[in-house]
């Protein structure tokens, strides 16, 4: 690629959050054949065309590999002037699917007329920018795996600033940064899947209408800037620390102050009012206190293990109440808010949240000195400890913890001539000017992911708090844990339409207007759902509703969780968990043959290799995780992705860094010829003992068959040198584990051999369909650990996640027990259809004690939409690519069902139905798929 063009940004540099906006204009003397563009930004951008928007980008990637658009463009112009606008949002921290890089915009427009080049238009320093003031939003971000909450005050600037005739002379010429291949992006890839699809969604139902009334007040303190200055990545961490502030209280006065968010993994938190101490067990979340008149001292222990960094606070009092800094901190010239840190005593990244490897030492003698603190006075000794928090790190008017917290008044009757607002008419709904404010809660129907927008006539001034949430159930929200899941909107005057630039999975919508000083008319409410750009070739329909029912949520959770690679769920992280994708790649080779997705999924893996040992547990991404299972079903789908494609260029692709992973595994191979690593070695949201540091079982059972399908690799790949290397350390791990984990007593593998050479006395259906699965155990043992899957003893720990049940229904599979897969389908996902579910949850009912479920869309819990077509219809493959294919359907109990199977070559049909006591089938196949057909017995 020949490019002209170079990197650039602003002057202002190291800030957090920033939006920028660029400009170019330019003159065509005639029209254009065609325009190609090819824009990138670091770290997302949105591009308009004489004021049209016409994409959002980039793709997600590491930024040594930084993706590029490339767009056909010139439909937007036109002979005459024209303007490139691009918007700009620098993050300046690393997310769940972000890494850090550098504030940047790379743009170039190659113009055609009669194929020769008329135009060639490059970002350089002839360009201008300014700061989008729009975005006002402080540094509170949405939660670890998602970028900053969003605040957007549409008066503060022009909406017309993407059209030719927008006057931008005392906008500032941009900076040229660098040249292309200059750090972080020291390489450009054009994107490797296809743009989102677009498509305008509304709603189904309004869902209600109240007034309502803010109650007390909130605070939302960052404090990573205090505890970890320059830190940028999203890495787990943890630390000893304070948060003191004065509240300020009109009159003597009883409340309640409330936890918000708590610490995780719980643990019992407490704080200091006034000297006395306040405790919060890991059941409670609120606690009555009185405040005396005047100023009362706060002293909050914030101690823990923490993947955010957002302190949240509610303050549930009858008078308004202040917040007043107890002592000034260093000096600095920005605005402070009413709080500070004391600390961090002790302060460091951790190896996950969930398996803590650097305790911290609660012993430490400062920080206990600290604790002791009666009063403000007392808090100045700690003078060179002491920091204020800026005041764009303490938000009070958070929308999501307002939405939580505000008090309804009254339930309003909904208005038939509110029902314009969400339908498609140009009539709107009038929220007459009041001084109450209002909820409306939309119902959209069904989980969606995509850009919420409304298109409104107001006054100047109307505050909008937009949030969301996937369920309801027993009249209450469940909103997503940890969340920051809403935004706010000030209005400008006069018509207006805004979309936010965030995507959200969500069903439901809770729109608060506050501040309606003049009648504001609401035209159209909607969602813009953004898709991966393939169609549903998969299709099942069969005698049983229930399981077409949840056929339907499968597909529709996979489908979700299709962006630019697999993500774990539309919500709450939208990141790309490489044990998770492994899943959803192979529900998708059924429901929609995602292929472009599964190759992109899969290779971006490596590159976490430059900054990790071994492949980070999601990619691209600033936090250095590592699941070991989720590596080892990485290497798996690797080898999956050529089964199902035959495109042996895909496996090429990653064969290279699936041996360097194999070859850095073998440096965690202990004295007993045994896997033994330190990480989060979670398998199953149950109670398996996988300790962070030891040997355990499952792992060593995923590595036995990761290094025989990877010979398999090497020998297709004509390495005869690899395979047998390969396929001999797999049967001496097979080996060690049948004589050092299987325990005879109980006739069953343990879970674990901890790290002072203890053996587990956990013995779970979990490991032991592992081991079966994986080929580790020989004949007698293999019917022993058969019988327990097919009948798992009550004594086991018993399968707890979704993610599970697929290994358990593909070791069901092995054993040809389809009855008993088909009904463990039924009763595990019937359950989720009879709370009302549209999409498949991320743990089975019952396993939260205080909510349905973490996330109500979840990809890797989508099994039903790969095992209903394999064992119902019958299709699996039998070579590469769907070459050979065997169709042999289980009835289990229906009489008749039908369905496509997406192949490369297109997609197989087929449909049975019993008659007379006899199964007729029919198949379409296409001719170049060979098959054979085998049919059970009636």
């Amino acid at each position: 690629m020949d490019w002209s063009a170079k990197w650039i940004w602003r002057t202002q540099s190291g800030s957090k959050n920033q939006w920028v906006c660029f400009r170019k204009k330019f003159t065509l003397q005639e029209a254009l054949d065609r325009a190609l563009v090819r824009i990138t930004a670091d770290s997302r951008y949105q591009l308009y065309i004489n004021g049209e928007q016409v994409a959002m980008g980039p793709a997600r990637g590491w930024p040594f590999e930084q993706s590029y658009d490339v767009l056909e463009a010139g439909g937007y112009l036109h002979p005459g002037e024209n303007v490139i606008a691009v918007s700009v949002n620098f993050y300046g921290e690393s997310t769940s699917q972000y890494v850090h890089g550098r504030g940047g915009l790379l743009f170039q427009m190659e113009g055609y007329l009669k194929g020769e080049e008329r135009l060639r238009l490059g970002s350089d320093g002839t360009w201008k920018w300014t700061v989008h003031e729009a975005y006002t939003g402080g540094l509170c971000r949405i939660n670890v795996a998602q970028p900053w909450m969003e605040v957007y005050d549409a008066a503060r600037f022009p909406a017309d600033w993407t059209g030719a005739a927008f006057p931008d002379d005392l906008w500032t010429r941009a900076e040229v940064v660098g040249e292309v291949g200059c750090e972080p992006w020291i390489s450009l890839q054009e994107r490797k899947v296809p743009l989102f699809a677009r498509k305008e969604r509304y709603a189904w139902n309004i869902l209600k209408y109240e007034e309502v009334e803010s109650t007390g007040c909130h605070a939302c303190v960052n404090v990573r800037d205090n505890f970890f200055p320059g830190s940028s990545d999203s890495t787990d961490k943890g630390f000893l620390g304070y948060l003191a502030t004065c509240i300020e209280a009109p009159c003597d006065m009883r409340g309640q102050i409330s936890l918000v968010c708590r610490k995780s993994p719980a643990t019992p938190e407490r704080m200091k009012l006034n000297g006395e101490e306040i405790l919060f067990t890991e059941e409670e979340d609120k606690k009555d206190v009185i405040l005396r008149k005047g100023s009362n001292f706060l002293l909050i222990d914030i101690s823990g293990y923490h993947q955010r960094f957002n302190m949240n606070y509610y303050f549930e009092f009858p008078y308004p109440l202040s917040f007043q800094a107890p002592c000034r901190g260093k000096e600095d010239s920005r605005e402070k808010s009413g709080f500070v840190t004391v600390g961090p005593f002790q302060a460091g990244n951790i190896l996950n949240i969930a398996a803590i490897d650097k305790p911290l030492d609660f012993e430490n003698p400062d920080y206990q000195a600290v604790w002791e603190v009666e009063d403000v006075n007392g808090l100045q000794k700690f003078a060179e400890v002491l920091q204020a928090v800026m005041g764009d790190h303490c938000i009070t008017k958070n929308p999501h913890m307002l939405t939580m917290t505000d008090r309804v008044l009254k339930k309003l009757p909904i208005p038939g001539d509110m029902r314009y607002m969400v339908l498609q008419s140009p009539q709107p709904f009038v929220l007459e000017a009041s001084e109450q404010e209002v909820r409306i809660t939309i119902d959209f129907g069904e989980e969606l992911s995509g850009l919420f927008g409304f298109d409104l006539d107001a006054p100047e001034g109307v505050i909008i708090d937009a949030d969301f949430a996937e369920c309801y159930n027993q009249q209450q929200f469940e909103f997503s844990k940890d969340m920051n899941s809403g935004f706010r909107y000030y209005t400008r005057k006069g018509r207006q339409r805004y979309e936010s630039h965030l995507r959200r999975g969500f069903r439901y919508a809770l729109l608060t207007f506050r501040n309606l000083t003049a009648d504001t008319a609401v035209y159209g409410i909607q969602t813009t759902e953004l898709s991966y750009p393939e169609l549903k070739r998969g299709s099942f329909t069969c005698s049983d509703w229930e399981l077409n029912q949840i056929w339907q949520i499968s597909r529709r959770s996979v489908e979700l969780c299709m962006e630019d690679t697999f993500v774990d769920c539309p919500a709450f992280e939208q990141a790309c968990w490489i044990g998770d994708a492994r899943i959803e790649a192979l529900v998708s080779y059924y429901t929609h043959g995602a292929y472009e997705l599964t190759k992109n999924s899969i290779g971006m893996v490596g590159g976490s290799l430059r900054q990790s040992e071994l492949p980070d547990a999601q990619v691209p991404t600033g936090c250095s995780t590592m699941i070991t299972a989720w590596l080892l079903l990485w290497l798996l789908s690797c080898k999956e992705y050529y089964e199902y494609t035959g495109d042996m260029n895909g496996l090429d692709a990653v064969y290279d860094d699936m041996l360097l992973t194999i070859r850095r595994l073998d440096r965690h191979m202990n004295e007993d010829g045994l896997l033994e690593i330190d990480g989060w070695n979670m398998l199953d949201w149950a109670g398996m003992d996988t300790p962070v540091s030891g040997v355990v079982t499952h792992q060593n059972a995923l590595l036995v068959k990761v290094l025989r399908e990877t010979g398999d690799i090497a020998r297709i790949r004509k390495d005869d040198k690899t395979w047998g290397l390969l396929s001999r350390k797999a049967e001496r791990i097979r080996q060690a584990m049948n004589r050092i984990l299987w325990e005879d007593d109980r006739q069953a593998f343990i879970d674990c051999i901890h790290r002072d050479k203890s053996r587990s006395g956990v013995v779970s259906i979990q490991t032991n369909i592992m081991a079966y699965l994986c080929g580790c155990v020989e004949e007698e043992r293999g019917r022993i650990l058969a019988g327990y899957i097919t009948d798992p003893p009550a004594d086991f720990v018993q399968i707890g996640s979704p993610f599970m049940a697929f290994f358990y229904y593909e070791a069901l599979e092995r054993t040809g027990a389809y009855k008993t897969l088909i009904r463990s389908i039924k009763d595990r996902w019937g359950e989720m259809l009879r709370y009302g579910a549209t999409t498949c949850w991320e743990t089975f009912p019952g396993f939260e004690t205080d909510r349905l479920t973490r996330s109500h869309c979840h990809g890797w819990s989508s099994a039903p939409g790969f095992f209903l077509p394999r064992t119902i219809l019958g299709v699996k493959p039998l070579k590469p690519g769907f070459r050979k294919i065997m169709i042999a359907p289980e009835t289990c109990g229906l009489t008749w069902a039908r369905g496509e199977v997406p192949t490369p070559f297109g997609s197989i049909h087929v449909e049975w139905e019993i008659r007379d006591g006899k199964l007729h089938l029919d198949a379409d196949v296409p001719e170049e798929i060979t098959y054979e057909i085998q049919l059970p017995e009636i």
